[in-house]
């Protein structure tokens, strides 16, 4: 008898944990999503059914803008040193020489727009 209880009580205490956690994920998506359609979506699902939507906001419910913020800071960067070799090679003389075949690679850092889609 005393199995059964003690089964019971850790059974309880997981499924109020997932539930206090889908009720927190559920805030945080609300609060952080693209769209009022999003919001309105997470927050159903991980109010329904948190033992599922909650591996599925973890995986693509997240917001990545930091992600892609990070991905366009590292590109400008990659853009400044080139800008510096090239205009190494110019000053040498060496980039008159390569200038026909490097024309498709010359590209600017661009604002990181993009993210936002």
């Amino acid at each position: 008898m005393l199995n059964s209880d003690r089964a019971f009580m850790i059974v309880s205490v997981a499924v109020t944990l997932v539930e206090l956690l889908g009720i927190l994920t559920a805030v945080h998506a609300a609060m952080n999503a693209r769209t009022s359609r999003g919001a309105i979506a997470w927050g159903i699902s991980l109010l329904t059914f948190p033992w599922i939507a909650l591996v599925l906001y973890a995986i693509i419910g997240r917001n990545k803008k930091i992600i892609c913020t990070d991905i366009v800071e590292r590109f400008k960067k990659v853009s400044e040193i080139g800008s510096k070799y090239t205009s190494l090679m110019a000053s040498t003389g060496f980039l008159n020489v390569l200038e026909p075949a490097l024309s498709p690679i010359y590209f600017s850092a661009g604002s990181g727009d993009n993210c936002n889609s």
